[in-house]
């Protein structure tokens, strides 16, 4: 039943970094804020994320608020920790699969790429940021703009299920 629930996504590092730095990526921050999406996490995520962060120049005040709001209960899921050492993509499949994410939205790192992903083990569809924007909105043109980031956010909350 549609409406329930944020839909459950992992998130890799770049996506977080690219939200913070393009605007019209930043969309994806506040659908988080809104409860429409629940980032799935854990520590070796947040370890990656706020090391990012240090790397993109962020203040410490705001890479430790950051850290406060990644490791929140409220507005994520947090599953089982692994090793520190794990590669990037066997942290989001393992992060997807212990907590049947719908998608894994990876950024513009070019590490990852979408069809080299297809048949990996976690169920959850790997998705560019960019794509995910324009696939959720359901405006295949263009990444949504300012003007569309309500009607886009109605959508997504519109399409949620218990679960997702």
């Amino acid at each position: 039943m549609p409406g329930h629930g944020p839909i459950r996504i992992v998130m890799t590092p770049e996506v977080l970094g690219s939200a913070l730095v393009r605007e019209e990526e930043g969309w994806i921050l506040e659908c988080w804020r809104d409860g429409v999406i629940q980032p799935i996490v854990n520590r070796a995520w947040l370890v990656r994320c706020l090391r990012l962060m240090h790397r993109l120049g962020l203040p410490e005040i705001q890479i430790r608020r950051w850290g406060w709001w990644l490791g929140s209960a409220i507005k994520c899921h947090a599953t089982s920790d692994v090793s520190y050492e794990i590669s990037g993509k066997d942290l989001y499949e393992h992060l997807a699969r212990t907590a049947s994410a719908a998608y894994i939205v990876y950024g513009h790192s070019g590490i990852l790429k979408g069809p080299e992903m297809t048949g990996a083990g976690s169920g959850a569809a790997w998705i560019s940021l960019a794509d995910f924007l324009k696939k959720r909105s359901g405006h295949a043109e263009s990444v949504p703009g300012s003007r569309e980031r309500k009607e886009t956010s109605e959508h997504l909350r519109a399409e949620s299920g218990p679960g997702d």
